[in-house]
């Protein structure tokens, strides 16, 4: 998708502004139809314009994550209670996403196919996160306990429907905005999403309403509430004004649905859209199953881990101790969690900066490729590790996650768990950088053929009049295609919840006695899975195919 930008606008770079000029829309009904959707090169500031609002919308998700359960428990809600709150994640992202990227495909709003849904789901996800932040008032005074909890049950949900329809949108727009420059501009989004990550955690160690005004909230989860709302808030307002879509009408014509998507309609369009896979992309997905499958508890029980290597030593030393210790005990594992959460955080954000000027480009298309050569990247050419793509970065960070799971169990000394929950940090970024990539890469190529063929239609027909390609099941599915991948990653979400609650009920222990391996057994299990992707991985393709148009 072409960007509404003037062509001296610096957000371009200087070899685009110069002799290009297919990516402008000055008279966008005057040129054809393969013209406006083939873009240019983008420059840095473009891409981190592009992606600031998956920065903040990491802020939002790791506020829930970090301080939601906590909250969750103190409204009275017990853990089995609170364990069917936190399907809300994997269920929204099953079937939320996939149906809100299919209707933002077909979507034909004269400012964007995506944008309507970014701000929809934005206004959706503030207003769930400041209600749930303040049920307690706005329920509990006019009604009983329990339904403050049902009200909580609800909006927890509610604001993972929110979120669920930022991100595939967010996410099909860098496809849409970037198509030349994938692991450039998903480079940025996971550079973005690590300081999102820095950002949240920071933001729950500090006593938020000592520092922030009254009316932020007056307790620590209103204010964090509140000050992710405006982050969020912030980031994609500059993603919207400062990004702007070409109007759909023009590139891809009428709509081949009319009103709302009905579920028969939906499950039929998933199906399809599951049967039009490139072989690359259901590769991808079945990496993805078991990647997500071994990296969800590392995300859900790193801090607990942690924590419970601390305090087994002091367990078995006095075994027998009252509530109020084992409370300052476990507050202090806490702490040691939390600091390995944190290193986690900054190795990631090292991984997303120092990655794109290690990797070979082999999924960026050869104009983004020769543009950089152009523009002289000596810092490019000094780092870069020739053979080092992102293909193999990918690889090598699966292959240090299943070595990390599988010793897991076997750890005892508190500093090396905090040592490994960092170098996690590692593959969670190449986790937010190498899928989205190689989505948009191949996304890129059947762009590339599909218009290809349009192209050669009439040389072969005679008829130069109709020049529009049908739509096809491998056409225009950015979006479908990011909620198929979202399906696969919760679907391995709830898998691996199904085996950590097994596990935890043969093995879990009390709280405070000492020879608790639930959580290891949990880790070793899905090192497997991590073993299982590594062999899988190896099936992706190291670069898209050249196709017969100059993307």
């Amino acid at each position: 998708m072409v960007m509404g930008q003037d062509e001296t606008s610096p957000l371009l770079s200087s070899r685009r502004r110069a002799g290009q000029n297919h990516g402008a829309v000055s008279a966008p009904d005057a040129r054809p139809r393969e013209e406006l959707i083939v873009d240019g090169v983008r420059s840095t500031w473009y891409l981190a314009l592009l992606s600031v609002g998956i920065g903040g919308l990491q802020v939002a998700w790791s506020v829930d994550m970090s301080s939601g359960s906590p909250y969750l428990l103190s409204l009275g809600m017990s853990k089995v209670l609170l364990a069917f709150v936190r399907l809300a994640g994997p269920v929204m992202g099953i079937v939320v996403q996939p149906y809100v990227g299919m209707l933002s495909d077909n979507a034909r709003f004269s400012w964007g196919r995506r944008r309507p849904f970014v701000v929809a789901g934005t206004i959706w996800a503030i207003a769930s996160i400041m209600f749930l932040a303040w049920v307690r008032e706005i329920v509990g005074a006019v009604a009983h306990r329990d339904l403050v909890k049902a009200a909580a049950f609800a909006a927890v949900y509610s604001l993972e429907f929110g979120l669920n329809t930022i991100e595939p949108t967010l996410r099909a727009l860098i496809i849409d905005c970037a198509p030349n420059q994938q692991e450039a501009a998903n480079g940025m989004a996971s550079r973005s999403i690590a300081l999102g990550n820095i950002i949240g955690f920071l933001a729950g160690s500090v006593d938020l309403t000592a520092h922030l005004p009254w009316w932020f909230g007056d307790t620590q989860f209103k204010a964090l509430c509140a000050f992710a709302s405006l982050v969020l808030a912030g980031t994609i307002i500059v993603t919207i004004l400062c990004v702007r879509e070409v109007d759909p009408n023009i590139i891809y014509g009428e709509s081949s649905m009319h009103g709302v998507m009905g579920l028969q309609r939906y499950f039929k369009e998933t199906v399809g859209a599951i049967g039009g896979l490139s072989k690359q992309i259901r590769t991808l997905c079945t990496v993805q199953l078991f990647a997500c499958f071994a990296f969800y508890p590392v995300l859900f029980y790193a801090s607990v881990y942690v924590a419970e290597i601390f305090v087994e030593p002091h367990l078995k030393e006095n075994p027998h101790m009252n509530p109020e210790e084992l409370d300052r005990l476990y507050e202090k594992g806490t702490r040691e969690g939390t600091a390995a959460l944190s290193a986690n955080a900054v190795l990631m954000l090292a991984t997303t900066v120092l990655g794109p000027l290690l990797v070979e480009p082999t999924y960026d298309s050869e104009e983004a490729r020769n543009e950089e050569s152009a523009a002289g990247s000596r810092w490019g050419r000094l780092f870069r590790i020739p053979g080092f793509t992102l293909k193999r970065a990918w690889i090598i960070s699966l292959v240090l996650m299943a070595g990390i799971l599988c010793i897991a169990p076997f750890v005892e000394a508190v500093e090396l768990a905090v040592a490994l929950v960092a170098l996690l940090g590692y593959t969670w970024a190449i986790f937010a950088w190498a899928p989205f990539a190689i989505i948009g890469a191949d996304r890129r190529e059947a762009e590339a053929a599909a218009h290809f063929m349009a192209s050669e239609r009439p040389l072969l027909s005679g008829d130069d009049e109709d020049r529009t390609p049908p739509r096809g099941p491998k056409q225009e599915q950015a979006g479908a295609i990011l909620g198929i991948h979202n399906m696969a990653m919760c679907t391995a979400q709830l898998a691996s919840t199904g085996v950590s609650l097994v596990v935890f009920g043969i093995w879990q222990q009390p709280r405070g006695t000492p020879g608790d391996q639930s959580l290891g057994i949990v880790l070793g299990i899905s090192g497997l899975a991590a073993i299982v992707s590594v062999w899988l991985a190896r099936g992706i393709r190291e670069r898209p195919e050249t196709g017969p148009v100059g993307v």
